[in-house]
């Protein structure tokens, strides 16, 4: 994001929650190399496997079944990307992920 400190970054999120709404068209034109600097920071890629896969065992990682009663060992508050394929609307949480599958 090209800061420095801490503190930079944080002033940058908040002018992204917080922006100031440009009210002429000279000042929306100035919004647009912020706009730009956005974009270059979402991903790239988009998999067309829903999975992501590894090159070796997902068991390899040390994830723990932490209850009795649970149906496996799950990855506890992951970020988790998702993007609608009608609206391209995307959305960020975050879920147990549980480990099913050895590459998935």
């Amino acid at each position: 994001m090209d800061t420095k400190t801490l503190e930079d970054i944080g002033w940058k999120l908040y002018k992204v929650l917080r922006p100031e709404i440009p009210n002429t068209f000279l000042e929306k034109l100035k919004k647009l190399p912020e706009l730009k600097k956005l974009n270059d920071a979402l991903p790239k890629v988009e998999s067309k496997n829903p999975y992501k896969t590894f090159s070796e065992s997902v068991f390899d990682i040390p994830v723990l079944k932490c209850w009795p009663k649970d149906g496996g060992r799950y990855i506890t508050l992951p970020q988790v990307i998702t993007k609608d394929p009608e609206s391209g609307i995307r959305n960020v949480g975050m879920y147990r992920i549980q480990l099913l599958e050895e590459k998935k």
